[in-house]
Formats: structure tokens, sequence, C-alpha cells
């Protein structure tokens, strides 16, 4: 038994010697954090909020932290601290044209212990042919700057852009590029007019060459109301000595409603000159008039000039069908 515990009280000495050497030479195990790299890119026209992507941070205890401790341009871009997500946070900055890219540096922090990423987002420029602040491969209509429509407080529209110009947002007779020089809202409504009274079928009563006619409105294109305006299709059906226009040449008129007063329930209504072809050319339309909501009657004294001397004039009558 003495030989026994002789021999086990060296080999312990031995074993304890050994670990404690072992420890000694051990590579430090403190906090370890580990991050990447990060391109992406991003459309011009991003609004805020919209989500440029996420930085990755890990780390071997606890919780990593993200921080932008630089950017250019200043400001374009946000970040989640504790989940690292990156945001557009001032999309007047993003510029395809005068910032091509974003150059930012995150840095991964735990504690003392930290690494950085280094952050590239390419900034495409916008495809949008009718300036309406849609990319063309998300835009329902390309060539419409009025498709989709927007609420008046939007503002992502190309106010340089000439078919944004020319368009007429709010249906108020009054172009885009119009409200722009006049300091008005191309997006917002401010007429007091109910023109949604003529925007179903519709008789028309046209005292041309002295006999009347009555015609209904297409019925699978209705009148559209607008912002103080009315467009109605088939307009040909305005005229009976002309007859209706061939449905693959469907044409639109639009009449201009302006109340007498304030408030007022009556008013004049214009037909601004517009050229007229159906199938062939037809010259030019202009009309003007009254309206009133009370009676639900419009009354239009047009002209129809062929270009060529010949001068159509009638008195047009426009009230809802029953």
């Amino acid at each position: 038994m003495k030989y026994f515990r002789k021999i086990v009280a060296p080999l312990l000495l031995v074993l304890l010697v050994s670990c404690t050497s072992d420890d000694e030479n051990a590579p430090d195990r403190g906090v370890i954090v580990t991050t990447l790299d990060f391109n992406n890119t991003i459309l011009e026209n991003a609004e805020f909020g919209d989500v440029v992507g996420i930085i990755k941070g890990r780390t071997n205890i606890g919780l990593v932290s993200f921080e932008i401790t630089s950017q250019t341009p200043e400001g374009a871009l946000a970040i989640d601290e504790i989940a690292g997500e990156l945001t557009v946070a001032n999309p007047d900055v993003i510029d395809a044209s005068t910032s091509p890219e974003i150059v930012l540096v995150v840095t991964v922090k735990n504690g003392d212990v930290s690494k950085t990423s280094n952050v590239t987002i390419t900034v495409e420029p916008l495809i949008d042919d009718d300036g309406d602040g849609i990319s063309f491969d998300e835009d329902p209509d390309d060539t419409d700057p009025c498709i989709p429509s927007q609420l008046p407080n939007y503002d992502g529209y190309d106010a340089t852009n000439p078919i944004w110009m020319a368009g007429d947002c709010n249906g108020d007779g009054v172009s885009n590029g119009e409200e722009i020089v006049n300091g008005t809202n191309p997006y917002e409504c401010l007429s007091t007019i109910n023109v949604s009274i003529w925007s179903g079928s519709l008789s028309f009563t046209d005292e041309a060459f002295g006999f009347t006619n009555n015609h209904n409105s297409n019925p699978d294109t209705p009148p559209l109301a607008g912002c103080g305006s009315l467009t109605i299709t088939d307009p040909l059906n305005f005229n009976s000595f002309l007859g209706p226009c061939p449905a693959d040449s469907m044409l639109e008129i639009t009449l201009r409603f302006t109340p007498a007063s304030d408030g007022a329930t009556d008013g004049t209504v214009t037909v601004p000159a517009q050229d007229l072809t159906c199938g062939f050319p037809l010259g030019t339309y202009s009309a003007t008039g009254t309206y009133d909501e009370l009676t639900e009657t419009i009354i239009l004294n047009y002209a129809m000039d062929d270009g060529f001397g010949f001068i159509i004039n009638g008195v047009l009558t426009i009230i809802p069908t029953p």
C-alpha cells in the first residue's frame, strides 16, 4: 500500500505541472468580432425607409452593435444599431448624376473589440420616360405621367420632363408645368364642381342643320370626371351630321368647368380647340357654353373647322341618361 502511494504522488505532481504549463501557452479566449464588406445597388428614386441591405456581424460572446462611422454623401443611409439593416435616410441626396456611389464604413463592435465593413452602394439612374418618378419596369404606363395616380403630397416627379409638364394629373385643366409656375399643386384637386353628375351615360341633343337628334355616349367607354373637367369619349356623337366615330378610332373631348363664383353650382364650360381625326382628319373642334348642376344640364356652342374654310356651328345640350 505504501508502495502504491509512492508511485501515485509523483504522477499527480507531473500531471499538475503539465496542465499548468498548457494553460499558460493556450491562446487568448477573449471577445472575437467578425464582419464582411458589402456591395449592393439602389435606384435613384428610392424613398425614405427603403431597405438597402443588411451588414453581417458576429461575435463569440454576447452581441455586436453597428454604427456608420463615415459616409459619402453624408446622411444618405442609416443603420439599425442592433440588426445592421441599412435603410434610406435622405432620398434627396441619392442621385446617380451627382453621386453614382454611396460609400460608407460601418463599425461592428462588441465592447472594445471592433471590425469595419467597407460598404459601396451603386446608385442606378432611373429610366422614366414620362417623368412621373416611377421606373419604367414598375410603371403601369410609362407614356402617361399621371398613371399611377398619386396622393396630393407626392413630390417624386421630374418637373423638367416635357411629358410630365404637358400632363394634367389633377384634371383641373391646368397642365402640370403651369401648376409649378403658378405655385399650385399638380396632384391636388381644389375644385368644388360636382362634375361626376355627367360621368355616366349621357344624352346629346344636337341642333345641327336645323334638326335635333339624341345620342348616347359609348357605353364601353363612359365619360370620366376629373378635377373640374369631364372627358367624353366618342365625341363625334356630338354631331348628328357626322355620326359616330369607328370603335378603332375612338376620340375624346375634354370639357373644362369654371364656377360663376366660389361655391356656385353653375358656371361656364370651355372645350379648348383640338384636332380631330376619325380614320381621316376632321379639322378642329372647340366650344364654349354653360353648365348647371341643379338642372344637370350642359349647353355647348361648338364650331367644327374642317381646315378648308368650311365651319359647322351648332348647339349641343348634354344631360345624364336616366
